[in-house]
């Protein structure tokens, strides 16, 4: 056999479900080659055998190639899965059933925290008391309705105001809990099921490789009716 100096760059492996090959895998470069073994004659006889034993080598090749990339379609598809039940049971999680509760984490003598949710949307609201305690000041409120994110990551980032009131201040608690109470009811058609309708900017939120929760409806704008959704 004559004597050839190579560059080969073969580089596969497996990272984050994906398959990765060089570009040039296929490339060999020769650097240098000894053509003094070569005849004319040998170099056509040499050339047919190494053609046919790389067509062979090759096909072997792209099967396992196409049998790893199938067996990586199929581990993408098992993550898909676990991320598709991970939602759900964070959408579970930050249900509250469509009942108003009070959060003791935040509530206090000096605010009072309250929520209600089903596994869609959230409505919250806030209701400041540490001014009115020093005299004649007034209870400061806030409210919000929100979108819950079950992808996210993070409790941060896990829901989107869709819809909210701040700083709104009355003399009495009871007038800044009506004003509460008044707000919620032009929302109150979102808290009737434990899956409402979204809106289709939000659809992706909701889908997993083609996959949604059962009974989840989406519409086209998330304005209009039977959202009812005001962007005051």
């Amino acid at each position: 056999m004559y004597a050839i100096e190579k560059n080969n760059h073969v580089r596969i492996g497996i990272q984050d479900g994906y398959l990765g090959i060089r570009p040039d895998f296929l490339a060999t470069r020769v650097e240098k080659a000894d053509f003094s073994a070569l005849t004319p004659e040998k170099a056509d006889e040499e050339e047919n055998l190494l053609n046919a034993e790389a067509t062979v080598l090759l096909e072997v090749a792209s099967k396992a190639i196409n049998k790893a990339l199938d067996t990586i379609a199929e581990l993408q598809a098992i993550a898909g899965y676990k991320e598709f039940l991970a939602m759900k049971k964070n959408m579970e999680a930050f249900s509250t059933h469509n009942k108003m509760v009070l959060d003791d984490r935040y509530c206090s003598i000096r605010q009072e925290y309250g929520r209600i949710a089903n596994m869609v949307y959230e409505f919250s609201y806030w209701i400041d008391k540490y001014n009115s305690l020093k005299g004649n000041k007034p209870y400061e409120t806030c409210w919000y309705l929100s979108i819950l994110n079950p992808k996210a990551s993070s409790s941060c980032s896990n829901k989107a105001v869709i819809a909210r009131g701040i700083d709104r201040r009355f003399e009495t608690y009871e007038k800044a809990k009506k004003y509460i109470n008044g707000r919620f009811r032009l929302y109150s058609s979102l808290f009737r099921s434990e899956m409402p309708p979204i809106a289709k900017d939000y659809e992706s939120w909701y889908t997993v490789m083609g996959n949604q929760p059962e009974g989840l409806v989406v519409y086209d704008d998330i304005s209009v009716p039977p959202l009812g959704i005001s962007r005051c």
